[in-house]
């Protein structure tokens, strides 16, 4: 299989490990590669700038820095490239590995994926315009895809972010174009890499004051709002 070219992206972090990950994520994610997963998450563990044992109030930018290299990562390798779903593996070895620093209340941060969450939500920027859609659709795309597959994976409970490319592609009007292939193509990836976990998540509760707000349907929908049928 071909090389997967990724190009260099410019990073805002204090911490030059961020670029050691980089480098890690590329050379593992080549197809003529055989570094293992396990042996990524290893090597990405060992970047944390902490002695054992000392939590990570000082270094938290560290894991935004770590994070915003994955996602850059993800958004450079195609949904349907079996690098992007290795990437993805590489997440499920660090989410079982014994952190080189804890969290001050204990808890070992890869364990809960420290500042995944929130990393995911500030890159979570679709186009609006089809300059955009030329500018980083495919990038958006894939950032879909691999967000899907962390919730296929049981890393992740974004149903959140599956709502909104579904509102954004199917229940707001726009003309034909690139900017809705586009959008539908990102929703679509949803379901192609994590509709079954998905599927399972749709329930009929009632749903809080906040959850109807996050959730509120476009102007083409006017069934019941949240994950449901």
């Amino acid at each position: 299989m071909s090389t997967l070219p990724m190009a260099d992206p410019l990073l805002d972090s204090e911490f030059d490990e961020i670029e050691a990950c980089l480098s890690i994520l590329n050379d593992t994610l080549q197809p003529s590669n055989a570094i293992s997963p396990a042996v990524a998450a290893n090597r990405i563990n060992e970047l944390i700038p902490l002695k054992d044992g000392d939590d990570i109030s000082g270094v938290d930018g560290f894991f935004w820095g770590i994070w915003e290299a994955f996602i850059e990562v993800a958004g450079q390798t195609p949904h349907d490239h079996p690098s992007q779903q290795k990437l993805v593996q590489v997440i499920e070895e660090l989410n079982s590995t014994t952190c080189r620093a804890e969290n001050p209340g204990g808890t070992h941060v890869w364990a809960e994926l420290h500042r995944l969450g929130p990393s995911m939500r500030e890159a979570w920027i679709d186009p609006i315009s089809e300059e955009q859609v030329k500018e980083f659709g495919s990038h958006w795309i894939n950032l879909n895809a691999f967000a899907a597959r962390l919730v296929n994976a049981g890393l992740a409970q974004w149903k959140l972010f599956f709502i909104w490319s579904m509102r954004t592609a199917l229940e707001k009007p726009k003309p034909q174009g690139p900017l809705l292939d586009c959008h539908v193509a990102a929703a679509a990836a949803w379901i192609a890499y994590g509709g079954s976990v998905l599927f399972k998540q749709i329930t009929n509760e009632e749903l809080s004051a906040r959850e109807l707000q996050l959730t509120a349907g476009g102007s083409l929908y006017n069934g019941r709002l949240g994950l449901s049928l």
